[in-house]
C-alpha cells in the first residue's frame, strides 16, 4: 500500500488532490519504522508496472502543500478526535512524506561513499 500511494504521489505531482493518501503515508511513516529497503523495492516494482518514471517527490510536487492546505484542514476537521494526532498544516504532513519518499529514490549510500565518509574524505 505504501509503495502504491508513493507511486501515485510521484505520478500526479502537483495535480494530486488525494490529501488522504498523504495523511496515510504520513501516519505509516511517523508511527512506524517501515523497512526502507522493502519499500524501495516495492516502489520500483510498482512504478515499473504502472509505467511511472521514478523521480524525487520534492521535484514534482511544486506548491502542493500550500494549494491543498484548505482541503487538508477540512479533512482533518471531518476526522474529529481521530485527527488530533495529525499536524496542523498540510505542509508538515508533506514534509515528512517528501523526506521519506526522496530517501527511497536517493537510495542508500554506496559502499564507497560509506568508506569515504568514515575516512573523512570529501567528495567521494
Amino acid at each position: 500500500m505504501l509503495a502504491e500511494k508513493l507511486s501515485t504521489a510521484i505520478e500526479l505531482g502537483e495535480a494530486n488532490t488525494r490529501v488522504r493518501d498523504y495523511v496515510d503515508v504520513y501516519t505509516l511513516v511517523a508511527r512506524n519504522d517501515p523497512d526502507r529497503d522493502a519499500v524501495r523495492t516495492a516502489l520500483g516494482a510498482t512504478t515499473a508496472h504502472r509505467g511511472v518514471e521514478v523521480r524525487r517527490l520534492s521535484e514534482v510536487i511544486g506548491e502542493l502543500a500550500e494549494r491543498r492546505d484548505g482541503a487538508y484542514r477540512a479533512f482533518r476537521r471531518r476526522l474529529g478526535g481521530d485527527g488530533d494526532g495529525l499536524p496542523e498544516t498540510f505542509a508538515e504532513v508533506v514534509a515528512v512524506v517528501v523526506e521519506f519518499a526522496d530517501s527511497l529514490v536517493d537510495g542508500p549510500p554506496s559502499p564507497s561513499q560509506l568508506t569515504d565518509d568514515a575516512a573523512g574524505v570529501a567528495g567521494g
